[in-house]
């Protein structure tokens, strides 16, 4: 059995060597961007979206395996268009194409691939510069597997939200979602459970939303019916996924014809 350190590695490599392919499709097309912005009310990232559709996931709406670090962080800091909505995470934010499901929401995604509380503290600027109203932030599982402290996960948990909040955005914690435990171990499953009672002890102290996510898991970890993998959500997982969010995303936002 593959552990997850190594399944991860398996997948960045995967994905670095797409991510070649998917810049070569990319590079000659961008010069036109400005003008196909200037015609068509789509942000950036909406347009390099459309791009790279061929060299994504099969289905409609699932990118599971992420995408290159270092590519990204270039493309967010190149493009920060003014959002109304920005989902902040890992792997697991980032494998989906948030504006097909919130197709009349300025949305921007700001999910990075293996990411820990740690290395979004590092690029907070990148998220804040887009000054979104609402941020969703998920993150976690990869503090989890690299066994960085509870502690600490808190900690800079609770940085990320204070940074967002004094940006102007308003803050939603999301339950960080369960990894199975015949991939990650028993006790990184019953880790995510004292993550997730510490976040929202977090979202109560500074009165932030609490999006409670736990209809996911199952008793022995994320529920096999929403996973693909043992740790990253299938399709039918973000279906339920932004059932439960599509209420507050919506709320208070003049949304787009």
């Amino acid at each position: 059995m593959f552990s997850f350190a190594f399944l991860s590695f398996l997948k960045e490599v995967d994905f670095m060597i797409k991510n070649i392919c998917a810049f070569t499709l990319i590079s000659i097309p961008l010069f036109v961007m400005g003008v196909f912005l200037g015609k068509n009310d789509l942000l950036p990232e909406q347009v390099l979206s459309l791009q790279l559709s061929d060299v994504k996931s099969e289905t409609a709406h699932v990118e599971p395996e992420g995408r290159n670090r270092e590519w990204l962080l270039e493309i967010f800091e190149d493009f920060s268009p003014k959002a109304d909505v920005a989902f902040v995470g890992d792997s697991i934010t980032d494998g989906v194409r948030w504006n097909e499901f919130f197709p009349n929401v300025r949305v921007i995604n700001r999910g990075i691939s293996n990411d820990k509380t740690a290395d979004i503290l590092l690029r907070l600027d990148s998220i804040e510069s887009a000054h979104p109203n609402k941020a969703f932030i998920m993150v976690g599982i990869n503090d989890i597997n690299n066994d960085v402290p509870l502690k600490d996960i808190l900690a800079n948990y609770e940085k990320i939200a204070q940074s967002l909040s004094d940006a102007g955005s308003e803050v939603y914690i999301q339950s960080t979602i369960q990894c199975n435990a015949d991939l990650c171990g028993d006790r990184a499953v019953a880790t995510v459970n004292k993550l997730n009672v510490g976040l929202k002890q977090i979202a109560k102290k500074y009165e932030y939303n609490f999006v409670d996510l736990g209809e996911l898991s199952s008793v022995d970890g994320l529920d096999r019916r929403f996973t693909i993998d043992g740790v990253h959500l299938g399709l039918e997982g973000y279906r339920y996924w932004t059932r439960q969010i599509t209420p507050l995303v919506s709320e208070d936002i003049a949304l787009l014809d």
